[in-house]
């Protein structure tokens, strides 16, 4: 117990920041050091996109193409952290482009001999990322050792016009859509403030992993449906 955590993340609509914040708040709590950053892109994306700009990075990421940008350097001073928790979003079926480029960068080096825990935020379709954001890390030398998606059980079809939507439009989807109709148990975009209070939850099962009261084993998944 006591030991220092890194805690690494994006967000852009703020509900991963909500989610990291409630588990770093537990950890605190705990007895742990927590040291918090957020990735911050030079040019960061602001809502609504345009459709020429979401279509753009839509077919950019469906055809593979290396996507990277600039961010903000961050110091990460401390030589001690144990363990390495990212704050992360699928993209287009793969992990965002802040996140990745954290990874790629040289500051995403630092997971490289640490335990690392993925916490991400999404509605559905986020399995691909998560797989690619694993192996990134894997190959920089770090260890997965589990992590938490916060979703929802929304329909494919749902999922995507709530999602496509918001981007373009900065809100939830009125309720004279269509969909609205298709869909009785309409949630709107994100995962909700139930949602965001499941990093409460999460924080105290991860501060018992950390202190070694869940034994090791294959990665532990939390799957949380909102």
């Amino acid at each position: 117990m006591g030991s220092s955590v890194l805690i690494v993340y994006y967000s852009l609509t703020n509900q991963t920041a909500m989610v990291i914040h409630n588990i770093a708040a537990v950890l605190h709590k705990r007895g742990y050091k927590t040291d918090i950053h957020r990735i911050r892109p030079i040019d960061d994306w602001c809502l609504p996109l345009t459709k020429a700009a979401f279509a753009r990075q839509a077919l950019q990421t469906f055809a593979g193409l290396p996507l990277r940008c600039a961010i903000e350097e961050m110091h990460l001073n401390r030589l001690d952290y144990e363990h390495v928790i990212l704050g992360w979003q699928p993209w287009f079926l793969r992990p965002s482009i802040p996140v990745e480029s954290f990874l790629k960068s040289t500051m995403g080096r630092v997971v490289r001999g640490r335990k690392v825990w993925l916490v991400g935020t999404c509605r559905s379709m986020w399995s691909l990322a998560q797989e690619i954001l694993t192996i990134r890390i894997e190959r920089l030398g770090g260890k997965v050792m589990g992590g938490m998606m916060v979703g929802g059980e929304l329909q494919s079809a749902a999922n995507l016009i709530s999602y496509g939507y918001y981007i373009l439009n900065a809100g939830d989807v009125p309720e004279s859509h269509w969909i609205r109709r298709l869909e009785p148990n309409w949630k709107g975009f994100g995962i909700g403030e139930g949602g965001i209070l499941k990093g409460l939850h999460y924080g105290h099962f991860l501060a018992e992993s950390l202190d070694g009261k869940h034994p090791e084993g294959p990665p532990t998944w939390v799957r949380v449906n909102v």
